[in-house]
């Protein structure tokens, strides 16, 4: 993860609610590192029942009412839904003004649906990004793996393994921002 993704986990924990959407299984996209500091206050939410979530629900009709919600944390979700400015829709009818949610999408990653169990349709650039999370006051975006390493994970097999020499590679020539990996997102209503 990253220091921004630290900081907003933090910012988010310093409240008292926050709807993991997809967090199934709980430990998964990254979020077992943030056991501790979410504990009590994180609640999942899946389509998947077998994910064994405290909720099941489909971010493209949310089980809340409108102004709801303080906090949503939405990992990796958005590229399997075939409409996702509708779930971005819901989660701002959800979130009480005010509310934040820390969200990841990708851009430059591998084709990842699992047969029977979801389906993977979307890749965000950034014009995406400020496309779909315009209405919110607040809306700040970190890419996430830059140019070198996303196109080296794209790699059969060996890619996982090249990725640090992918960082370094950005690092020496500042491959900048506009080919990257994914964006992580923190938007507040």
């Amino acid at each position: 993860m990253s220091a921004f993704i630290d900081e907003k986990i933090a910012v988010l924990a310093a409240g008292n609610r926050i709807v993991d959407v997809g967090g199934g299984f709980g430990h998964l996209k990254g979020m077992a590192r943030y056991e501790d500091v979410l504990s009590g206050k994180r609640i999942t939410l899946d389509y998947d029942p077998h994910t064994k979530p405290d909720i099941v629900g489909d971010i493209m009709a949310l089980p809340f009412a409108d102004d709801s919600q303080e906090a949503f944390i939405c990992m990796s979700v958005l590229e399997h839904v075939d409409n996702p400015r509708k779930a971005v829709e819901e989660l701002y009818r959800t979130l009480r003004p005010g509310g934040k949610a820390l969200l990841y999408v990708p851009f430059l990653i591998p084709y990842h649906a699992r047969e029977g169990v979801y389906r993977d349709y979307f890749r965000f650039t950034r014009d995406a990004v400020a496309s779909l999370f315009g209405r919110f006051t607040t809306l700040e975006t970190e890419p996430s793996r830059r140019f070198f390493e996303a196109w080296l994970l794209l790699l059969p097999r060996i890619g996982r393994k090249l990725s640090r020499a992918g960082r370094i590679l950005d690092r020496v020539f500042n491959s900048g921002d506009r080919q990257v990996g994914g964006y992580n997102i923190f938007v507040i209503k």
